[in-house]
C-alpha cells in the first residue's frame, strides 16, 4: 500500500481534536506555523518533507511547490564563494561592532519563482526570479545604517506566500 495526501471539505469547522498532527515541508515552515499558531495548544507539529514529495516520476523526491529550506541572519559577509560556509543565526545585531546585516535563505524553487527579502519597518525589498526547478541560495544585506533601534523583522516570500518571519533587533 502507498500513503497518499488528501484533503478533506467540511461544512464548518474541524474541531483539533479530531487533528492527530500538521505536517509542515521544512523547520522554517514549521516555526512560520508556530508563530502565526501563536501561544495556543495546537496538534503536534511535524516536520516531513516526503508527505509533500512526489515519487511517481523520479526514485528521488520531487515537489511541485517552491518553499523554504532555511533562512538566517548574520553579519558575516555572504557571496557567491561562501554560500555554504557554515553559519549561526542572529536574532541581535549591535551598531558598535556590525556594518550590515546579511541574509541567506536556501530555497527549493520552480521555473519562473519569485524569492522575495523584505526587510521591516523599512520595507527596503530584494528580489529574485528562479531560472528552473532545484535548490538555490539567495541572500541579500542591509546597512545596518537603514534600520532604526529596537524590534525589526525580515520576512521572506516565493511568490506571494510568506513562508518565515525572522524578528531581531538592532541595539
Amino acid at each position: 500500500m502507498r500513503p497518499v495526501q488528501a484533503e478533506v471539505l467540511v461544512p464548518d469547522q474541524l474541531s483539533l481534536e479530531y487533528v492527530e498532527n500538521v505536517f509542515f515541508v521544512s523547520e522554517e515552515s514549521r516555526a512560520e506555523g508556530e508563530r502565526l499558531w501563536g501561544n495556543r495548544d495546537h496538534p503536534p507539529f511535524v516536520v516531513d518533507p516526503s508527505i509533500f514529495a512526489d515519487f511517481s516520476v523520479y526514485q528521488a523526491a520531487t515537489y511541485n511547490f517552491p518553499f523554504l529550506v532555511s533562512v538566517i541572519l548574520t553579519d558575516e559577509h555572504v557571496e557567491r564563494g561562501n554560500v555554504q560556509t557554515p553559519r549561526h543565526h542572529k536574532s541581535q545585531f549591535r551598531r558598535i561592532n556590525t556594518r550590515t546585516i546579511h541574509v541567506l535563505a536556501q530555497v527549493h524553487a520552480l521555473t519562473g519563482t519569485k524569492g522575495r527579502i523584505i526587510w521591516l519597518p523599512t520595507h527596503e525589498t530584494s528580489s529574485t526570479i528562479f531560472a528552473k526547478p532545484s535548490r538555490y541560495y539567495h541572500w541579500s544585506s542591509i546597512s545596518i545604517d537603514r534600520l532604526p533601534d529596537g524590534q525589526c523583522a525580515l520576512e521572506y516570500r516565493l511568490g506571494e506566500v510568506r513562508w518565515r518571519t525572522l524578528h531581531f533587533e538592532v541595539i
